[in-house]
């Protein structure tokens, strides 16, 4: 169940993110330098995701290892 849940909210946090990483077109060309500079916004979202995918890392390793204890548990 957890694992569902985890990478359900991967998914849909996935579709949020990346829209933001996709290029301006190019006939779109802004008048001033900072309104082209997305580099700060691409390098928070990297990191954002950096995060997530490693918490959901450390959440699939934390279910294995209780679900490892829980059958020996059992067997015992």
């Amino acid at each position: 169940m957890l694992k569902k849940t985890v990478l359900f909210v991967l998914f849909f946090a996935a579709l949020n993110v990346f829209p933001l990483l996709a290029d301006e077109p190019a006939a779109v060309k802004p008048e001033t330098a900072a309104e082209t500079d997305n580099s700060g916004l691409r390098n928070a979202t990297i990191i954002i995701l950096a995060a997530w995918f490693g918490i959901a890392a450390y959440l699939f390793r934390l279910d294995r290892k209780i679900s490892k204890l829980e059958k020996n548990l059992h067997e015992e």
